[in-house]
């Protein structure tokens, strides 16, 4: 065997959550299962709560008898009833007055049930057969005319839809999608064969944080596209799994952390590990005891080092005020040299 020596599994946290790609192959900002991180601090790896949303709000007019609501878009007033849009003359937010056809219709499905703008100019129409692109929908000559279905983000509620930044953001049974102009794209990819808690949800926003937000289920980080779980209370975090070409064999003997704190109170975390692919250990408790300082390496002795060819920690539990900046392990046997990029 080598000399041990420390490399870097985990950080540039808080981790991506990605269970369908093997555990030795994922990055060390990705977890195979993870859940519960306080989003509000890049960097570190937190225990939190799923964060608050926004419902999307948008400017209605009321009035008739009986009374209607429209709805304000593009300086005009729209109004969904079944499978037809209806649109009025500009202007005009007390009275409507046809304008040329006055109406588009998507018989594709029964009813529609969200429209919005997106994609810079444009109106996404969103219904349970699909979507659809109104181009130009800023025209104030109102001549308008519908896309082709976009069956990839049909979906059952009106809730289940928001836009942020120009991008409509829809949750169906498949998972979370982002839609803007005639390009979708599929956001849970990474947990396709085990989508439990990324399907079917209300969805909410951040719009400064620019966080879509599945209820208390999940968050999408739109700026940096990770994917966090919020379905199981309390926090969990796995590392990737350490393994070497070929099925070598290495010794972990030690994990080693950066952190950073909220305060000099003395901190726990719940540790357990795994070797192979068998059961994890009992799970221990560790200490970053208050005179380490507030900015620490700290050592975690693994009580029972064996050699193995695969190796993956966790954590089951992290006191508030402890900071996890990165985990390293000390390794017999480990060489990221022997990997090529």
């Amino acid at each position: 065997m080598a000399t041990p020596q420390w490399t870097r599994i985990a950080g540039d946290f808080p981790p991506t959550l990605n269970r369908d790609t093997p555990p030795p192959a994922l990055k060390p900002n990705e977890t195979p299962a993870g859940y519960g991180y306080d989003l509000t601090k890049p960097g570190l790896l937190v225990a939190g709560s799923v964060p608050v949303g926004t419902a999307r709000t948008n400017k209605t007019y009321a009035f008739g008898d009986p009374e209607v609501t429209y709805t304000w878009y593009y300086n005009r007033l729209w109004l969904a009833s079944g499978p037809t849009l209806y649109y009025y003359a500009p202007d005009y937010t007390a009275a409507v007055y046809e304008q040329g056809l006055g109406q588009v219709n998507f018989p594709e499905s029964a009813s529609i049930l969200a429209y919005m703008p997106f994609n810079g100019y444009d109106m996404a129409v969103i219904t349970a057969a699909g979507g659809y692109v109104i181009p130009g929908a800023i025209d104030p000559r109102g001549r308008f005319q519908r896309g082709p279905l976009i069956q990839e983000v049909a979906t059952t509620v009106a809730g289940y839809v928001t836009e942020l930044d120009g991008t409509v953001y829809v949750s169906n049974a498949s998972g979370l999608f982002a839609w803007r102009g005639e390009e979708v794209k599929e956001l849970t990819v990474p947990v396709r064969n085990n989508a439990t808690g990324f399907t079917s949800t209300a969805l909410l926003c951040n719009y400064v944080k620019k966080w879509v937000i599945g209820t208390s289920k999940f968050v999408y980080d739109a700026n940096t596209q990770r994917l966090y779980d919020y379905n199981t209370s309390g926090f969990l975090y796995t590392t990737p799994t350490l393994s070497m070409p070929a099925a070598r064999p290495l010794t972990v003997y030690k994990l080693g952390f950066v952190i950073d704190r909220s305060s000099t109170a003395t901190g726990t975390a719940g540790i357990a590990t795994q070797i192979e692919e068998g059961s994890w250990s009992a799970v221990e408790t560790f200490s970053f005891v208050a005179n380490e300082g507030q900015y620490s390496w700290v050592e975690y002795q693994l009580p029972n080092p064996l050699m193995c060819r695969r190796f993956a920690a966790r954590l089951t539990a992290l006191s508030s005020n402890i900071y996890i900046r990165e985990i390293h392990a000390y390794v017999d046997g480990y060489a990221q040299s022997d990997y090529s990029a």
